[in-house]
């Protein structure tokens, strides 16, 4: 059975819809030597009581930087809110971009 973590022990943090981007994240960071912690947080489903639980972990207050990959589901915006929302009781911001749009880059530390 797989233990999930209990604290946060990176500054960058990926929350993730899946095991399988996490692999891939992970791996990808292992290979440009980018210290990143990805998290599973589950399906659709449980998203955003998953993120809930994150935002609380331990360490959570050191994250300068924060992405969530998921997919849309059935909507673009709809996607966007539901990533959002859990957020909000916590006070930490969300910046969202779609494809095309320029935000710009911070350097990861």
């Amino acid at each position: 059975m797989e233990q999930r973590p209990t604290s946060i022990t990176s500054r960058v943090l990926v929350l993730c819809e899946g095991r399988d981007e996490v692999g891939l994240l992970d791996a990808m960071a292992a290979h440009v030597g980018v210290d990143v912690q990805c998290l599973d947080c589950g399906g659709s489903r449980q998203f955003g009581s998953r993120i809930k639980a994150v935002v609380r972990m331990p360490g959570f207050s050191s994250v300068v930087s924060l992405a969530v990959v998921r997919d849309a589901e059935r909507s673009i915006p709809s996607g966007i809110t539901g990533t959002r929302r859990p957020f909000r009781p916590a006070g930490a911001g969300a910046r969202t971009s779609r494809s095309g749009d320029r935000l710009p880059r911070r350097p990861v530390r």
